[in-house]
Formats: C-alpha cells, sequence, structure tokens
C-alpha cells in the first residue's frame, strides 16, 4: 500500500504515537484508543496455509479486538479499522464483518473477532448467474461479471490468463463464488486475497522467473484439452507446455468442479 515518506517516518519511530479508530458504518459507531484494551489487537492475513505453495489463496483475513464500554450489538455488523501515526495520513487496517461480539466474564469487556468479506460474499451460490451467462466469453469477462454479481469490488489488474475463452460446458445446480474464485487465481498463477482497501487482490510472484518484463501464465490458454488463442493471435503448441511441470486441470472442468 502506498503511503507518504511523512508517513513511513513516523511509523519506524518508536516514541511516535499511534491512534486507532474502529468505525461499524451502519450504525454509526466509532470506537477510539480510550475504548480499546491495551494489547488485545489481532491482525491476521495470509497467501496460503501449510507448508506447501498452491496457487489459490483465498484466505480470509481476520481482526480481534477487545473493548470496555460498548454495550451496542456488533454481530454481522460491517467494520473498519484505521491507523494513524502522530499527525500523519490514517492508513487503512482492516475491512470486514464482525463475526461474534462476545462480553467477558466481567461483563464490561466486549471481544470483538471479524473477517472479510471473502467467506461471506464467497459463500454465494453463483450456478444461476453461471448458467445467464452468453458464451463463449473471455475469463477476463467472467471474472469481472462474477464480483460485480457479488458485490466485491477487484483491484484493476490484467491477468495472464484473462485472454481465455471459456465455453459452455457444464448446467451446475448448485455452484460456491469461492470455488470459481479459486479456480480464476490458480489458472493465472495467483494468490487472491482482499487487501487493506477492501479490493480483491491477485498477487502473482514475478521473481519466480528470470525475467520480469516475460513473466508467463501458470497454464497456457486452453479448454477442452483443445488449444485455443492466447489473446494476441500467438496461439500455444504443444511445445508451451515444456515449460511446465504438469497440467492438471482442463480450464472448464476445473472452474466448474464440485467440492
Amino acid at each position: 500500500m502506498q503511503v507518504s515518506e511523512e508517513t513511513r517516518k513516523a511509523y519506524a519511530l518508536g516514541e511516535s504515537v499511534k491512534t486507532m479508530r474502529i468505525f461499524f458504518p451502519d450504525i454509526n459507531l466509532t470506537i477510539k484508543n480510550n475504548a480499546i484494551h491495551s494489547e488485545t489487537m489481532v491482525l491476521k492475513e495470509s497467501l496460503m496455509e501449510g507448508s506447501n505453495v498452491e496457487f489459490v489463496g483465498c484466505i480470509a483475513s481476520s481482526f480481534e479486538v477487545t473493548v470496555h464500554g460498548v454495550l451496542a450489538e456488533l454481530k454481522n455488523q460491517r467494520i473498519e479499522v484505521y491507523l494513524r501515526a502522530d499527525n500523519t495520513e490514517e492508513i487503512p487496517l482492516f475491512h470486514g464483518i464482525v463475526n461474534s461480539a462476545k462480553m467477558q466474564t466481567n461483563k464490561n469487556y466486549k471481544k470483538i473477532v471479524a473477517y472479510d468479506e471473502l467467506p461471506t460474499r464467497g459463500s454465494i451460490d453463483v450456478a444461476g448467474w453461471y448458467k445467464g451467462l452468453s458464451f463463449p466469453i473471455s475469463l477476463q469477462d467472467l471474472r469481472n461479471n462474477l464480483f460485480s454479481y457479488i458485490g466485491i469490488v477487484q483491484d484493476e489488474q490484467i491477468l495472464p490468463n484473462d485472454g481465455v475463452i471459456i465455453d459452455r460446458q457444464y448446467a451446475p445446480n448448485t455452484l460456491q463464488a469461492l470455488s470459481v474464485i479459486k479456480a480464476i487465481c490458480q489458472i493465472n498463477g495467483a494468490f487472491g486475497i482482499i487487501n487493506r482497501k477492501n479490493k480483491f487482490e491477485y498477487r502473482i510472484p514475478k521473481e519466480m522467473f528470470e525475467e520480469e518484463d516475460s513473466f508467463p501464465p501458470l497454464y497456457p490458454p486452453f479448454y477442452l484439452g483443445a488449444m485455443v488463442s492466447s489473446g494476441d493471435g500467438t496461439g500455444w503448441t504443444t511445445e508451451d507446455f515444456a515449460f511446465y511441470k504438469t497440467i492438471v486441470h482442463v480450464c472448464d472442468y476445473y472452474l466448474l468442479r464440485r467440492e
């Protein structure tokens, strides 16, 4: 996230004063430092789980904090968290939805646990949305259409396999949005995460390749086992697959596989 040099220096200085602001927009409630129990904030963000690298990500970030003197019902409320060092700009730290807000033993402290919107929006059944698409459709148009449908804003990015053309091959009765999102990430060799600006971001590790400017997609453009154009007129041949250790999913099949 881009911040000013003044902000960077303020956070680097141990003696700078840090202030947090927790805001619940739907009930217009603000919680400031004086109501936050010290050393209770926990922010977890991750691109992957376990020790094996899998290009999917889509792991929900979480935020925990204990506050006092807050009587409002906070469960299921949207939450925004901001941080400021001295008098510098306020930077976003977390956006999400409160999963639980339970009073502690002394009845004055309340522990808040929140997750970003990926679990909520990702659980939406998009089978009807898929059946209503006009095929064939590019992967770029499909993902833009999907995120608009489930109400998540994407970070503006061009992905390596946006030119993949997808044809209709299935008529699923149920289909979770998160399954489609994970497939889009894996096809593009990307980790998906909702960033601190509350936008879905594709993080692609270009440093895996010697020349950053010639970064290739993880999977060459293809569907149903047949080579198709990459969208730039170059196409692909069987020699292109020598670069990859394994090609384990056909685009259409993986996009719509059942869990």
